[in-house]
């Protein structure tokens, strides 16, 4: 995760979830002090909690909209409003000296065209779910497959409550990509991984037969330890291979790179501190910059005339630029 508090999101966002589905039963005050605490935490720990905070406020109102009862919605505004000025707060160090840009902007996340994003949404959707579930294919349909037995299963009030909670937090996201017109990287919704979690283990409530329960239990068990393993293997062969084309350009010395995958730019920057030596990284390409080396995604439609190919993985295509 390389640093970015992808695990204290999950956290925030797990306990932003219960504090609002405590907060449907009782409107006591502890739980919108809760719900103030750990938004601003949430948010002071990576700006991206606004998608879990958002979908939470959208939970919020179906439900007490459904229960013709909005009083409780008004103690959620003033709440929000809490939230926004503790944000805004803690945040303003930062705003003074890196500028609202440092929060807001990502080079690495850019806004697509309508058509753009409409023609890559079904891909980028299979992708998010094969990632969140951990598989290799048809992550959408298993989705799907457990989200529906949960809901024939469970039908006890509080059951459908978290239901409700747990569909809004999952189908949220595409509105506020839709929106944003951007398809972010797959990890910043491991925080709905506690969500898919809870709908898979609460599967082996609707088997009646203990044989069954067992029978399921074992087969999660081994079929996450074989997930397990492959993502492992997987991700060590990303880095190694990754250092490997990283450390035959460092034996020459690099000055200028232009670099597409996010990775790749964080361990050049080291690399560049390891061999002492000035290196710039460009996220953005340059028109008026001397670029020694190009690190292109494999399926980049970028144009490397004017430099030969150096090295190449199943990742990346490395181009040197020509004598």
């Amino acid at each position: 995760m390389q640093g970015r508090g992808y695990l204290l999101l999950t956290l925030c966002s797990f306990l932003l979830m219960i504090t609002c589905f405590k907060y449907t039963w009782t409107q006591k005050r502890v739980y919108l002090l809760a719900f103030i605490f750990i938004s601003i935490s949430g948010f002071y720990t990576i700006p991206t909690f606004l998608y879990p905070f958002a979908a939470s406020i959208i939970f919020l109102h179906f439900y007490f909209f459904l229960n013709k009862n909005i009083y409780p919605l008004i103690q959620i505004y003033a709440a929000s409003c809490a939230v926004l000025v503790g944000v805004l707060l803690v945040y303003t160090p930062v705003i003074l000296v890196s500028g609202v840009s440092s929060l807001v902007s990502n080079s690495w996340v850019s806004p697509l065209t309508l058509n753009g994003w409409m023609k890559d949404i079904p891909s980028y959707l299979g992708g998010s779910t094969n990632w969140l579930l951990n598989t290799e294919a048809g992550g959408g349909l298993l989705l799907t497959f457990i989200i529906v037995w949960n809901i024939f299963i469970n039908t006890q009030r509080s059951e459908r409550v978290f239901q409700l909670l747990s569909i809004v937090q999952l189908l949220s996201p595409l509105l506020f990509i839709g929106v944003q017109r951007v398809l972010p990287f797959f990890r910043i919704w491991i925080y709905l991984i506690p969500i898919i979690s809870f709908w898979i283990g609460s599967i082996s409530s609707g088997l009646r037969k203990r044989y069954l329960k067992v029978t399921y239990i074992i087969a999660l068990g081994v079929s996450m330890s074989f997930s397990d393993l492959r993502a492992f293997r997987n991700d060590f062969g990303f880095y190694d291979e990754m250092n490997l084309a990283l450390s035959k350009i460092f034996e020459t010395t690099p000055q200028n790179i232009y670099c597409q995958e996010d990775t790749y730019y964080v361990f050049l920057n080291y690399y560049g501190i390891k061999h002492h030596v000035s290196l710039n990284v460009d996220a953005t390409y340059e028109a008026l910059t001397n670029y020694d080396f190009l690190i292109l995604k494999r399926q980049s439609n970028f144009s490397h005339k004017g430099y030969n190919l150096f090295s190449e993985n199943q990742y990346v295509e490395v181009y040197v630029k020509s004598k």
